[in-house]
């Protein structure tokens, strides 16, 4: 078989519908739509200052350089930059299928721009809560969150794909998730967003992870030929005239 092939085949094996329940995203969807209206506008949302608070208060002293790291490695560039080398790596490896995936992740920051744009939902005031991070635009979602949480997710189910089962899977698919974890509460200690801008970006960066893995399934399906139709020869498809004579 092909490398193409060998694409097709797998792409076959994961359908669209088996990637997330869809009783999942309907959930999901329940809570980020209210999330979303309630944190449109100027108001503060109940429990974002008082959690801001708390986290602020309460955050042990060796998670700052942890803090320092995820704000850094929320940033467009640096999760950019981080997709580009996973997928020269795959590419290398002869993956090609996931790392157009892996790339695909940079896409929610499309998405973000125009939640926020829509939204137009307020950061953090340093009348409420400490600001010591100084950021514009708009706040609900999080833009570091959301990032790192399409990233992150993606990365999981890739190295699901194609690690083999073991210690070494396990602890790569828990670091996967605690970084989108981690950034939330960066962004929330440092003042840059609400509590209620994370946990919008966790489950809308959750949302599109889901919606980028499943547009990559049925385009890579389309490939595929019906099941059980064998290929026609060019004998079948091109009038061939007879030569033999008289």
């Amino acid at each position: 078989m092909s490398r193409m092939g060998e694409w097709v085949e797998d792409a076959r094996r994961e359908s669209p519908a088996s990637i997330v329940p869809n009783w999942i995203v309907v959930i999901l969807l329940a809570i980020v739509l209210p999330l979303s209206m309630f944190a449109a506008g100027t108001s503060v949302l109940p429990g974002d200052v008082a959690i801001t608070r708390f986290v602020q208060g309460n955050l042990p002293g060796v998670f700052e350089p942890l803090v320092g790291a995820a704000n850094l490695i929320g940033t467009a560039p640096a999760m950019i930059s981080i997709a580009l080398v996973v997928s020269v790596g795959l590419l290398a490896r002869g993956h090609r299928r996931y790392a157009l995936l892996v790339v695909g992740a940079t896409l929610a920051q499309v998405a973000n721009i125009a939640l926020k744009l829509t939204l137009e939902s307020p950061r953090p005031s340093s009348s409420l809560v400490q600001v010591s991070e100084q950021t514009s635009g708009f706040g609900f979602p999080s833009g570091h969150t959301m990032g790192t949480t399409v990233l992150a997710l993606i990365l999981l189910y890739v190295a699901t794909r194609l690690m083999a089962d073991g210690l070494t899977r396990r602890l790569v698919q828990s670091a996967l998730l605690f970084v989108p974890l981690l950034t939330g509460i960066a962004r929330i200690e440092t003042g840059a967003h609400w509590p209620s801008d994370v946990l919008g970006a966790w489950i809308w960066g959750t949302l599109a992870a889901i919606a980028v893995v499943m547009l990559s399934q049925r385009s890579w399906n389309g490939f595929s030929l019906p099941a059980n139709r064998p290929a026609r020869s060019i004998k079948n498809t091109i009038a061939v005239p007879d030569m033999s004579g008289d």
